[in-house]
């Protein structure tokens, strides 16, 4: 199975060096997918997408699978990645 991983703002020079997941038969969900990324990118990551005093997402970051956050889907954080499937994280973005 394979997933792809997109990165905007500063998450894009974080995952710039990983585009593509693999995963060999296993069923997948999207946080399995956020914690291997933590365990495989390091400390950096962990820091952008988790809060500082728990393994929490953190509010502020934007997680899309396939263009639909993941708050919005039945399962959230445990739906289960399909073959094809793209996730895009985006950092949080002030404006006015």
């Amino acid at each position: 199975m394979k997933i792809k991983v997109r990165g905007y703002l500063t998450f894009r020079e974080v995952l710039e060096q990983i585009s593509l997941q693999e995963f060999e038969g296993v069923d997948v969900s999207i946080i399995d997918l956020l914690n291997r990324l933590s365990i495989q990118l390091g400390e950096e990551f962990s820091r952008l997408i988790f809060e500082s005093d728990s393994r929490d997402i953190n509010s502020s970051i934007a997680i899309l699978i396939n263009g639909i956050h993941y708050s919005h889907l039945p399962k959230r954080l445990d739906t289960r990645l399909k073959d094809g499937d793209e996730v895009s994280i985006f950092p949080p973005i002030a404006g006015g």
